[in-house]
C-alpha cells in the first residue's frame, strides 16, 4: 500500500513551511470533499502526520 502512487492534490508554501502542520488543513479540506463512499479507510501518519492532532482529525471526519 505504501507503493502506491497517488497524488490527491499539491499545495505549494514558502521553504519554511514544509512541516505537517502547515499541509494538515489542505489534507482535511482534500478528504472532507470527498464523497463518503470515497473517503479512505486508513489514512497512513508518516512521520510528522503521525501526530495526535491530525489523527484526532481524521476520526472527526
Amino acid at each position: 500500500m505504501a507503493g502506491l502512487p497517488l497524488v490527491l492534490g499539491v499545495e505549494v508554501h514558502a521553504g519554511n513551511a514544509h512541516s505537517s502542520k502547515h499541509g494538515q488543513p489542505g489534507l482535511l479540506k482534500i478528504l472532507d470533499a470527498l464523497p463518503w463512499a470515497k473517503k479512505p479507510k486508513l489514512v497512513r501518519g508518516d512521520n510528522g502526520y503521525g501526530t495526535d492532532g491530525l489523527m484526532s482529525a481524521l476520526e472527526e471526519l
